[in-house]
């Protein structure tokens, strides 16, 4: 070997002017990489320690911020939804509702239990209340939006439970899941079970849930809201104006 080339393979003077021409910051910089001896391919992949520990604190800084940011955005997501508990239940809804016609009156009797019955008894119990308004509210336990707008339906349906009649649907859903739902989100009202959907398509041909159907004191279908309320105002907008018809 040329006693002139240096153990990178280069002239001396080469050497020189190559560190020369790296910024001043630079030339004294152990991070940067350079190469070192190893079998086939290894030396182009050999980095200095200084420059892995870099990039590696660079990279997992990057992917905590990025966390931080998802986290931060799913909760504002989140932020205008109400939280479990802030709707009357329980004594306070009892006391609130007290006074209703006996067909209201026996909806609240039987606040956030899950009957059975399929599509005949569902149509039985919605023509006993005839001559009051009807609220039918379509969820399940899987549903997101059906959590979402829970609350309002626990505040509206004490709002407006001594004039119009609500009663819910449990569709698609596991009993078991359904019945944990209802202790989070406990309703003035009962749910019947609709395993299949054939109860809610009945009443009106929808796809996906949350549904809610409106029907005057008259029994007329007036409205189908399809999809999640995203306030009690807009829900108690439209309790009174296609249930009680104001």
């Amino acid at each position: 070997m040329d006693s002139r080339l240096g153990s990178s393979g280069l002239p001396d003077p080469g050497r020189r002017a190559l560190r020369q021409a790296r910024p001043p910051a630079l030339q004294n910089d152990t991070s940067i990489a350079r190469p070192c001896r190893g079998p086939g391919i290894f030396p182009i992949l050999c980095h200095s320690w200084g420059g892995m520990r870099t990039a590696i604190i660079v990279v997992a800084a990057v992917a905590l911020i990025a966390l931080v940011v998802v986290g931060l955005s799913q909760a504002g997501s989140q932020g205008g939804a109400p939280k479990k508990g802030s709707a009357p239940t329980g004594s306070a809804a009892q006391a609130a509702l007290r006074g209703a016609p006996p067909q209201l009156a026996s909806l609240h009797d039987q606040a956030g239990d899950l009957l059975q019955g399929g599509t005949s008894v569902f149509a039985a119990r919605r023509g006993a209340l005839h001559g009051h308004p009807v609220v039918v509210n379509g969820w399940a336990s899987w549903c997101g939006p059906c959590r979402g707008e829970f609350p309002f339906f626990q505040k509206v349906g004490v709002q407006y439970g001594k004039q119009v009649a609500f009663v819910g649907l449990d569709v698609t859903d596991n009993a078991g899941d359904a019945k944990r739902f209802l202790g989070q989100f406990p309703v003035p009202y009962p749910s019947y079970a609709d395993p299949r959907g054939t109860t809610m398509q009945s009443l009106a041909a929808t796809a996906g849930l949350p549904n809610t159907v409106f029907y005057d004191a008259k029994g007329k279908r007036t409205f189908v809201h399809q999809g999640g309320y995203t306030s009690e105002a807009a829900l108690a907008a439209d309790v009174k104006r296609y249930a009680l018809g104001a």
